[in-house]
């Protein structure tokens, strides 16, 4: 139930504070309109292919950063070998799709009268400024409530593999390391998530619509742990990905995380339409989250 409460007090938390000074700049001050997606042949077909493109390469951009040891990479300066994974991993993954959607917009969009207002992806300097001090001020009130509850209580919020938990110096120090590949990754996930797919392509009511999209969002990592742990069922040898048979368990722990990190992009989205206040929110929490659950390796 804490683990739960603690992601709804992020959400919960941003959207009261965007109805009061200094942080209403943070917010349109409207809500999202969830739009109807068109009935052209072409739209569809160009939709199929980027979720295609955008579904296959995570699969293997995993495998070849798999192949490279990035998660074995420590050094004088990055001593946690799978966050820096995951957020490299999240990074090549996110320019793909800014790549995939920069083609999907010149080619298809703009010709069929799409502009970029129309779908809230605009943000001026002052309104990101709001955003940035609304969404830091967001997670340093959740971090210090987590710090208040071990405190007065001596608990923290875990789930299997997953916990939210205190932290000393060091943890923040190696999560500020790594803080600006997960925001890469996580503010292009909401962008995508409600500024492109916030219509009834994916579900014909809201929401239909977040909760397919947050099951397309883990879909790469569940296939590429599905794919090992069956084998590993069918055969008794955990071999499918050769001799790394570290890359299932890998792909476990992402999971959760991207699942329900859609739905508070999605539910601050609906009512400030900004898709950047929840990315960024998502980003340190999942940041800090990763590296205080990660071992801190010196190098020899």
């Amino acid at each position: 139930m804490g683990f739960v409460g603690f992601f709804m007090f992020l959400a919960c938390m941003a959207l009261l504070l965007v109805q009061y000074e200094p942080f209403s700049g943070a917010s349109a001050g409207e809500n999202a309109v969830m739009r109807q997606a068109g009935d052209q042949k072409e739209g569809k077909l160009w939709l199929g292919v980027c979720l295609l493109a955008n579904t296959v390469f995570p699969l293997l951009s995993a495998l070849i950063l798999f192949h490279f040891k990035v998660d074995k990479v420590v050094n004088g300066f990055f001593m946690q070998g799978m966050p820096l994974f995951y957020g490299v991993w999240g990074t090549v993954n996110a320019l793909f799709v800014i790549l995939t959607t920069v083609v999907w917009y010149q080619c298809y969009a703009k010709k069929n009268g799409i502009s970029l207002d129309s779908i809230d992806l605009k943000i001026s300097a002052a309104h990101l400024g709001k955003t940035v001090a609304t969404a830091l001020t967001v997670t340093g009130l959740a971090l210090t409530l987590l710090f208040v509850v071990k405190f007065f209580f001596n608990t923290d919020f875990r789930l299997l593999y997953w916990a939210v938990r205190p932290f000393n110096a060091r943890r923040l120090l190696e999560s500020l390391k790594l803080l600006p590949l997960f925001m890469v990754a996580y503010v292009t996930a909401s962008v995508f998530i409600n500024c492109l797919n916030f219509n009834t392509s994916f579900g014909k009511t809201e929401k239909k619509n977040i909760v397919v999209l947050s099951l397309l969002n883990i879909l790469s990592p569940f296939i590429l742990a599905a794919l090992g742990y069956g084998y590993f069922l069918a055969t008794g040898v955990n071999s499918f990905y050769g001799t790394n048979n570290q890359i299932s368990d890998w792909m476990v722990p992402p999971l959760l995380l991207l699942f329900i990190t859609p739905f508070i992009t999605r539910a601050i989205y609906r009512k400030t339409k900004n898709p950047y206040l929840g990315g960024i929110i998502n980003a340190v929490i999942v940041t800090i989250m990763t590296c205080v659950n990660a071992q801190i390796v010196f190098p020899t």
